[in-house]
């Protein structure tokens, strides 16, 4: 997917804040194209349009992310249980009913537990796009429906 963004300098910005007319031709000192940093999805809304004024780090796009949502959801409970469990073991260890063994191997699987709560949240957090910097956008080469991949150049 691509977008463009462009940066001009703060002489033009400067000039427009003092409404003066001003004749010449405006470059871009950076241009920026922007790409999807998943393998393979389906867009699910463009936020921006040609010409827009964006803010680094704002969202830009919205690629389809309901199984990944879903994913979140089924690591949190997951999260929950492990907790759960541990706790559980702990207080039969400290008792003297079970063994530190079994104490800590659920330990261990709570804290695999959160590492995969995090994992998926990260998964999740790569269905928007955003800017990579503050400037505006050139030129919008996909709209809602389309299909996006991270080798597109």
């Amino acid at each position: 997917m691509r977008i463009y963004l462009s940066l001009f300098s703060l002489l033009i910005s400067t000039a427009l804040l003092t409404a003066e007319e001003i004749q010449g031709i405006v470059l871009p000192f950076k241009t920026v194209e922007v790409a999807s940093p998943v393998f393979q999805e389906v867009i699910d809304k463009v936020l921006v349009e040609e010409g827009d004024i964006v803010k680094e780090d704002q969202p830009i796009v919205l690629l389809r992310s309901e199984i990944e949502a879903m994913d979140v959801e089924l690591a949190k409970k997951a999260l929950d249980v492990r907790a759960w469990m541990a706790k559980g073991a702990e207080a039969l260890y400290k008792e003297k009913i079970d063994s530190e063994e079994r104490w800590r191997i659920r330990q261990a699987e709570s804290e695999q537990a959160k590492i995969q709560l995090e994992a998926a949240e990260v998964k999740l957090k790569q269905k928007t796009v955003r800017a990579p910097l503050s400037g505006f956008v050139v030129k919008k080469y996909k709209e809602s429906g389309e299909s996006v991949d991270r080798a597109e150049k």
